[in-house]
Order: structure tokens, then sequence, then C-alpha cells
């Protein structure tokens, strides 16, 4: 579940970024998925954050997955399992 609702916001991410030019409040704005996803028994946390160090021109998103990995999503196109959680907008 987690993975594939990741991988939804990547689509989001787009229409968010060409209708405000900047990801600053793409997370607030994806604060519902995190709750569908955990109210359809997803695994633990997930996070997304933004660069604010390039005015919030990346993104990245990460959940944890049962095995305590991390499946990470970010503005560069990355898409990968990971040891710790998306950090400054990148994976």
């Amino acid at each position: 579940v987690i993975t594939s609702t990741i991988n939804n916001m990547r689509g989001q991410a787009t229409i968010y970024y060409d209708d405000n030019k900047n990801f600053d409040g793409f997370c607030t704005s994806v604060s519902e998925a995190e709750t569908s996803v955990n109210e359809t028994g997803g695994p633990g946390s997930w996070l997304c954050t933004t660069d604010t160090v390039t005015d919030s021109a990346e993104w990245a998103i990460s959940g944890e997955l049962s095995d305590g990995t991390f499946y990470c999503v970010d503005s560069s196109g990355s898409a990968s399992t990971t040891s710790s959680a998306a950090s400054g907008g990148s994976c």
C-alpha cells in the first residue's frame, strides 16, 4: 500500500509545481494521503520533505516498510529502498 501511495505522489507533485511554481507547501498538501495509508494498515511512519535551501525546488517522500527500511521517491526521479528516511528534499 505505501509504495503505490508514495509513487502516486509524484504525479501530485508535478501538478502542485505546475500550479505553484515551487514545492513550498507541497508536504502539507499530502497529509491526507498519510492518513489514508495509516488507516488502511500501512506500516510505520512516513515523511515528506522539501529543500528550503533551493527555495523548495526539491521534494522527497519516504515511508517505512514492514522490514524497517524506507521506500523513497524524490523530485530527481529516484525511487528506491533506503535504510533511512528522506531528508532535505532527496532520498
